[in-house]
């Protein structure tokens, strides 16, 4: 699933600390709200020539950083917050009557557009992979994200040059909204069982033996240890054989699947949600790009949700 993975090293540095103190009037920490995010990200974002914990920059940095390429990269970030300002995803799912352009959407569009003065100049065309590729470099200083990448790419020493000035925990959440706290996406790949196989018996038997935990064990240890595949089985995860060949995973469960005001989220089933993505997706992208505001865009995407929701026989 996604989580919220930041520096460490910056949030720690006492110089850092005092001057945060001072421009913001609180103490720096790793955001618990996305007001505090946003001031973060703003505090954080540095010009070539600047001083980032007591080092002069010879690139620009970045407060924060978003896999913004239209459409689908662009809207598995956006939903995170869309969710946690207690919008619908996309549609209410009681009556299946579109609902972009609610109060809750818009608030969370213009507040994922107020981020963008803190974001590279390449987030409209980047992928999920580029985007976590800048904070790995060192050049971003949080990300949410989802785990399995920033494992890959953040924690990994190969591919990543502050490895080992990261850090990561839940999502923030928006303060006043209740029942959405530290929203967060929860999804991956599944496997399925054809309706029409002939063999459903002999096919069941083989993804649950595949699924079993000795299975899952035995191809994590051989095959994706320590900065690949994270199993899906939290007694995989928790086993002491697990930990010892990756450090990390002791406080997954604990930080990040444990807590029990955690808002995770799945994607609808709706075989019309992918075509809503992509107009949701390309509404906001425009407003990113300052070609419209966020309402305007919003209020568009809803009438061509409503249109699509209506030839599905969905809405009258």
């Amino acid at each position: 699933g996604v989580a919220m993975h930041y520096r460490k090293d910056l949030f720690d540095h006492p110089e850092e600390k005092e001057n945060f103190l001072t421009k913001y009037g609180y103490e720096l920490k790793v955001p618990e709200t996305y007001d505090q995010f946003r001031d973060v990200a703003e505090f954080f974002t540095r010009k070539a020539g600047e001083k980032l914990a007591g080092k002069t920059l010879t690139a620009d940095f970045y407060g924060t950083s978003h896999s913004n390429k239209p459409t689908a990269f662009l809207w598995y970030d956006f939903v995170n917050y869309l969710m946690a300002f207690g919008a619908d995803n996309i549609y209410d799912p009681e009556t299946l009557k579109p609902t972009f352009n609610s109060p809750e959407a818009i608030a969370a569009g213009k507040y994922y557009v107020s981020l963008v003065p803190f974001l590279p100049p390449g987030h409209m065309t980047m992928s999920s992979g580029e985007s976590t590729a800048m904070f790995a470099e060192g050049s971003v200083a949080m990300i949410i994200e989802y785990f399995q990448r920033v494992i890959d790419m953040g924690f990994n020493p190969e591919k990543s040059k502050v490895f080992d000035k990261i850090d990561f925990g839940l999502c923030p959440s928006v303060q006043g909204i209740e029942g959405r706290e530290h929203a967060a996406h929860f999804g991956g790949n599944c496997i399925s069982l054809y309706g029409l196989s002939a063999n459903k018996e002999a096919a069941y038997k083989t993804i649950e033996l595949a699924f079993s935990a000795p299975i899952i064990k035995k191809v994590f240890l051989e095959k994706y240890t320590p900065y690949g595949w994270i199993p899906p089985r939290p007694s995989v995860l928790e086993d002491p054989e697990s930990i010892a060949a990756v450090p990390l995973m002791k406080n997954i469960t604990k930080r990040l699947l444990d807590p029990e005001n955690v808002y995770y989220f799945e994607m609808p089933t709706l075989p019309e949600y992918y075509a809503s993505i992509d107009i949701c997706g390309a509404a906001l992208s425009s407003a990113l790009a300052g070609e419209t505001d966020v309402e305007t865009a919003f209020n568009k995407a809803q009438e061509e949700l409503e249109e699509l929701f209506y030839q599905a026989g969905y809405i009258q």
